[in-house]
């Protein structure tokens, strides 16, 4: 398990983001253009790849579906038309408004499992402080 996480299903993960990085060096080089077919599927289809790259990390290795990230995933890839037709710029836009909008909604629905598991490791006061570990016996 450790294996596949960790080795093979990087790939996907830093593909996603390889290409991503090609789209995003296209739209601010034409910022006031639509994008060509490959470039607004670098943009769009690289995040999408990265999605489904953490989808897939998360199945593998705690036997969970993301359900939100899969469905962004897909809606990356549908707006690959849109993307060829409208200036590069708001293509931008819209791919930050829908990958903040999924933070948002996970901050939201994981943030206080989070600070619970937190509390419950570092113990009570600050965040930051160290683990919590066990008191030595003699």
């Amino acid at each position: 398990m450790a294996r596949d996480v960790y080795s093979y299903l990087h790939f996907p993960l830093v593909a996603g983001i390889v290409i991503a990085a090609f789209g995003l060096h296209e739209t601010l080089r034409h910022v006031h253009e639509p994008l060509d077919d490959v470039p607004a599927f670098a943009l769009v289809g690289g995040v999408a790849i990265y999605l489904l790259g953490h989808v897939a990390v998360r199945l593998r290795g705690a036997h969970t579906l993301n359900t939100r990230r899969l469905v962004l995933a897909f809606v990356m890839l549908a707006l690959w038309p849109v993307a060829v037709e409208v200036d590069s710029l708001v293509t931008l836009a819209i791919v930050t408004v829908l990958l903040a909008g999924l933070i948002a909604i996970e901050t939201r629905g994981y943030g206080e499992n989070r600070t619970q598991y937190r509390r419950a490791f570092y113990g009570p006061g600050s965040d930051d402080e160290q683990p919590v570990t066990a008191p030595r016996t003699q």
